[in-house]
């Protein structure tokens, strides 16, 4: 997709697609947020409506994919379709079962988002011992 003359969109170097860091950028600020999540994952599930509404919104996206990727006529469709397909699975989810995910998110918080590597050593025996 060229960009209009005049515009300020940024290209890259493969030929007119414009260069993509949204997608970098809210990876960012999700690593950057990664200990908050927790808190804001149970003030999310505190309210039935934001669970039930952020559903139903999944259900509506997921549906409007199939709805337009229904002629599998290339493996790409064929992933949009099941792109679509998961996301309406999630929304139901979501709207009927919201406590699984409350758990998931719970459980997500024991988990560190970068775990430094152990580091292991050699002794003279050819054992390894963490440092």
């Amino acid at each position: 997709m060229a960009a209009a003359p005049g515009s300020r969109v940024r290209q890259d170097r493969e030929g007119g697609r414009p260069v993509r860091t949204p997608g970098l950028a809210i990876s960012s600020i999700i690593a950057l947020r990664a200990p908050a999540m927790g808190a804001l994952a149970s003030d999310f599930f505190k309210s039935d409506l934001f669970a039930w509404f952020a559903g139903a919104l999944l259900v509506f996206g997921g549906l409007l994919i199939i709805a337009f990727h229904q002629y599998w006529s290339s493996v790409a469709v064929v992933m949009i379709s099941l792109f679509g397909w998961i996301l309406a699975l999630r929304g139901v989810v979501l709207m009927a079962a919201p406590e699984l995910y409350d758990r998931a998110a719970m459980s997500m918080g024991a988990i560190s988002l970068v775990r430094p590597a152990p580091r292991y050593r050699d002794n003279a025996h050819g054992e390894l011992f963490q440092l």
